[in-house]
């Protein structure tokens, strides 16, 4: 169990954040939480390091086994239960890893592109506002300068210095004094997210637009497809 803990200490954050947005995640137990300074690698000057599926996995089976111990059996109630919500936090991070190991696996061995222009590029018509903020000015003063033509605003300084989290929320939000539409493509391969804006001319201009900025819009083969070109 010590093996356990130390193992998890400088990465309650990391469980914390999973438990947020993913179910089978659960955040580390209260009780457990003030174990979080038992081991710091910066202290000790080495370099910090991942949380791994195979080891998680290994203290879940240690703290099963011992709960099964027959010295266990008389124990207090609320000292097996401190074993058991321990194990069954640091198993629902083991299956979220695991999960996402087979994700990106699976993406490796696709025959296409894993982001595709075509069925991933997600578009938002925006009503017209009175009040915008600074950046969202910027972006309004381009996009009425450039009258019918797009706008990468994603390439700006003021949308690059955000944190991925900052940008999202501003994209969600985001308005400026005219009628727009807003183009967000996420081609992964670690980039960010492409953004367009222009304004609004109806359904048909929002298609031509779409086609034209298709060229601009990267498809990264995955390691299946360049081993398929390699071979050919």
């Amino acid at each position: 169990m010590t093996n356990a803990l130390w193992y998890i200490s400088p990465k309650h954050g990391v469980l914390e954040e999973a438990a947020k947005h993913h179910a089978e995640v659960s955040s580390v137990p209260n009780r457990w939480k003030s174990t979080s300074n038992l081991n710091d690698p910066k202290a000790k000057k080495k370099a910090s390091y991942n949380l791994a599926q195979n080891l998680l996995q290994q203290h879940v089976d240690a703290l099963n086994s011992l709960l099964e111990l027959s010295s266990l059996q008389f124990a207090p109630e609320e000292t097996k239960s401190m074993i058991a919500e321990l194990s069954v936090c640091l198993e629902g991070y083991a299956k979220y890893l695991k999960e996402k190991c087979e994700k990106v696996k699976e993406g490796h061995n696709r025959s296409k592109p894993a982001r595709e222009v075509a069925t991933d590029v997600y578009i938002q018509e925006l009503d017209a506002c009175s009040e915008v903020d600074d950046i969202s000015s910027l972006i309004d003063r381009q996009v009425r300068s450039a009258e019918s033509k797009p706008v990468c605003i994603s390439d700006l300084e003021e949308i690059r210095n955000l944190t991925s989290v900052q940008r999202t929320r501003f994209y969600d939000s985001f308005r400026i004094t005219v009628r727009s539409v807003l183009l967000r493509y996420c081609p992964g391969g670690s980039l960010s997210t492409i953004a367009y804006i222009w304004q609004y001319e109806g359904p048909t201009h929002t298609g031509r637009m779409i086609t034209d900025l298709k060229p601009r819009l990267p498809e990264y083969h995955t390691r299946f497809m360049k081993k398929q070109w390699t071979e050919r």
